[in-house]
């Protein structure tokens, strides 16, 4: 899937707006703009063995381009982010009439680039933001179907989370060469 939007945002409060109803909204300014492209591509795919034993995998991809321009907060903010995300999911099913036990990986990857500039002509690049995380996950679930009435059921999920994050700013950053 993809799809593109445009977004007029509210414009910021004054300090003194603030103090009158911090809840009211100012009529945006026509200079207040966001820009973003959204693409998602995923795929799933499942194998039965037998009646009781089944895997399956389900993947997917998702970037997001996004371009903002605020001029009216109060420290004008002129920014280009990337975020992109993979994910990766095997699992095993084991089914039968009593029992259903389901257990499996999660591995998410996340990007995130952020270009900050000193303008809206994006003629200077004032600095840059890049978050990566990893996320790997183990999960098992088990239910138990006692009677018609009466089903017993719990888990257990174990995630680890490895974060990078790397910014540089300065007010002399030119990356143009």
């Amino acid at each position: 899937s993809w799809s593109d939007t445009e977004n007029q945002f509210p414009g910021s409060l004054t300090e003194e707006e603030i103090k009158q109803d911090r809840r009211q909204v100012r009529e945006s300014r026509k200079d207040d703009d966001g820009v973003s492209d959204y693409a998602l591509l995923s795929a799933n795919m499942s194998y039965r063995f037998t009646d009781a034993h089944s895997i399956e995998l389900s993947s997917s991809y998702n970037r997001r381009d996004s371009e903002t321009d605020m001029f009216s907060y109060p420290r004008p903010s002129f920014f280009d982010g990337l975020n992109q995300s993979f994910c990766l999911m095997p699992q095993y099913i084991f089914n039968t009439e009593d029992i259903r036990l389901v257990t499996g990986l999660d591995y998410q990857k996340d990007i995130l680039n952020v270009h900050l500039f000193d303008s809206a002509s994006r003629d200077n690049r004032t600095g840059d933001t890049h978050i990566d995380r990893d996320t790997l996950s183990a999960y098992s679930h088990v239910q138990y179907t006692l009677n018609p009435q009466w089903m017993i059921s719990g888990g257990l999920r174990q995630e680890r989370t490895r974060l990078k994050i790397k910014n540089k700013s300065t007010s002399s950053f030119n990356d143009s060469k």
